[in-house]
């Protein structure tokens, strides 16, 4: 099977590094239909298209004007911005058309900006009616009566993005100034579609500094504000270390300490790792529940005991979570630290976990691998007197 190709005629000249095309009379060059639905249906050049919002169907004033001032210049009765979509042309600019093409400004079907976009060149047919196909067969030769055609591309990227485009309804002889002339409005147009792409990266740039911004200020508060256990917990150990310097004193309050220190460790790591990369994976391991429970008990007994609150393991389960350790401590931590400080003298608060429904929550994390957290408060909540603590 011949391969499909493009064969240019031998006195094609280079105009911006791209072959012009004039095909008057005599085809001397095969673009196979294989070809041009290759191109013109290239999902990458389709998305870009779409990215340039070249195939919605607002109206586009800046781009209009320029196809304005192309059917002046080239004083054609007709002129537009022709870009492909999946199954249908848009005509983003259009000049001079009638009703109700100047309206809903779509086609289907082929084209004559198909093969523009397919060539990759500036094309020039004088009397598509004279010509056999596939140019006599393009369906608005008939249905708008179409007789002559000058188009070329717009690039963005590297890829044909649309074509502006000039028709005449007779038969016309495109001289070389109006093939030069549409190639520069066509620079003309492919330099306002960059400053779009570059002003709209310019933008997503700002949003993504200003998320940055916002991230460091949610990670400073956060960061400052979980190190305030730890550093409580230093403080009330470094007391009862001197109020009470026995061995076994010193040999119950180090464990402590060591926690606190390894609080505070992460906590400023925290700074380090989520500054440079906000949205980075943290690092998650299967934790025990109970465990963490123990943890967090051990942590506050003595600032429990200096208020005379017993902090005591209730009821838990067996079970497992996979998460990040620091963060779950810390968690814990601001939730005993606030039941302490709000317990009455003689108060008992109690760190316990259970399932709220087994069943459902296994079910739930079969299904999309998420298992549900909840608090819970058993005992009278914040009396009146206690809220200016």
């Amino acid at each position: 099977m011949e391969r499909d190709r493009l064969d240019l005629p031998a006195d094609y000249n280079l105009r911006h590094g791209r072959p012009r095309l004039s095909l008057d009379g005599i085809l001397n060059w095969v673009l196979t239909e294989e070809v041009v639905d290759s191109v013109v249906r290239d999902p990458a050049r389709i998305r870009l298209a779409h990215g340039l919002a070249l195939l919605s169907h607002g109206r586009d004033e800046p781009l209009n004007e320029l196809v304005s001032l192309a059917r002046t210049l080239l004083q054609a009765p007709v002129a537009f911005l022709g870009a492909i979509g999946e199954d249908f042309d848009f005509y983003k600019g259009l000049e001079g058309a009638g009703e109700p093409f100047a309206s809903e400004r779509k086609l289907t079907g082929r084209t004559f900006c198909h093969y523009t976009h397919a060539a990759g060149s500036t094309l020039a047919l004088s009397d598509v009616r004279g010509m056999g196909a596939p140019w006599c067969d393009v369906p608005t030769v008939h249905s708008m009566g179409i007789a002559a055609y000058l188009g070329t591309p717009v690039r963005i990227q590297g890829h044909v993005v649309a074509s502006l485009c000039c028709v005449d309804f007779q038969p016309r002889t495109w001289t070389d100034r109006d093939q030069t002339t549409i190639e520069a409005l066509a620079i003309s147009f492919q330099r306002e579609l960059e400053y779009r792409v570059s002003l709209e990266s310019w933008r997503r740039a700002a949003e993504d500094r200003e998320e940055l911004i916002r991230h460091a200020e949610r990670l400073v508060a956060g960061v400052a504000h979980d190190l305030r256990n730890p550093m409580m917990v230093t403080q009330l150990c470094a007391v009862t270390l001197t109020s009470k310097p026995a061995e076994h004193t010193a040999r119950a309050v180090a464990p402590r300490l060591r926690r606190a220190n390894e609080q505070m460790r992460s906590l400023i790591e925290s700074l380090q790792t989520d500054w440079i990369t906000p949205s980075s994976p943290r690092d998650l391991a299967a934790q025990q529940v109970s465990e963490l429970l123990r943890q967090s008990q051990k942590m506050y007994q003595i600032k429990g005991a200096q208020g005379g609150v017993v902090v005591s393991i209730g009821q838990t389960c067996e079970a497992q979570v996979l998460a990040d350790s620091g963060q779950i401590l810390r968690a814990l931590s601001n939730l005993v630290s606030n039941a302490v400080k709000f317990s009455p003298d003689q108060g008992n608060v109690v760190l316990s976990a259970h399932w709220l429904s087994r069943d459902n929550v296994l079910e739930a994390a079969k299904h999309d691998g998420k298992v549900a957290q909840a608090l819970a408060r058993a005992g009278e909540g914040t009396r009146a007197g206690w809220k200016s603590r």
